[in-house]
């Protein structure tokens, strides 16, 4: 079962499950404006550095934005937690995790195999799990998705070109099961 993971929001103070900048959701959600990316707070990462970053409206590249929109018109009515089988109504980009993270691993960024719906909650924790690399973990955490999720990252790591941490540790993880 998944365990919340709480902490003190930076702006409520209340004890709650942290999803941006220190804040909760609901103070995450209602404070966009401090939320937005401009490319000059993204320093070097590969997405501008490819020349995917460009200055728009909402602080996301032109391709990230049109794939997202895609992804959740298909979603509108029938979005479903991968884990749970919970339903998302209204299903939004927090519901969209990245297996390999759109920022360090541009040449899978838009690929719908590197994506798994998740509640809000639990796609924080699931990235929380995986940016510290902990398989065995997220093995636990997630009995219901993970081998779905170790079947995508087989089918993506032909495709990731990036030479990074993450790449390597599923790889050595996946020739050990």
């Amino acid at each position: 079962m998944l365990k919340a993971n709480t902490k003190k929001c930076i702006k409520c103070q209340h004890e709650r499950i942290l999803w941006s900048k220190g804040m909760c959701k609901s103070c995450a959600s209602s404070n966009k404006a401090t939320l937005t990316t401009t490319s000059s707070s993204l320093g070097n990462s590969p997405l501008k550095s490819k020349g995917l970053i460009q200055k728009t409206k909402g602080g996301k590249s032109p391709e990230i934005k049109a794939f997202y929109e895609a992804l959740q018109e298909s979603l509108k009515d029938s979005a479903r937690s991968i884990e749970t089988g919970a339903a998302i109504v209204g299903a939004s980009a927090v519901n969209m995790a990245h297996i390999f993270p759109k920022e360090s691993f541009p040449s899978v960024a838009t690929d719908t195999a590197n994506i798994i719906i998740l509640t809000w909650e639990e796609h924080t924790r699931f990235d929380e799990l995986l940016n510290r690399h902990e398989f065995d973990k997220l093995a636990q955490e997630f009995p219901n998705s993970w081998g779905k999720v170790c079947t995508k990252v087989k089918q993506l790591l032909p495709k990731v070109t990036e030479q990074k941490p993450l790449k390597f540790k599923f790889e050595k993880y996946l020739h050990g099961l």
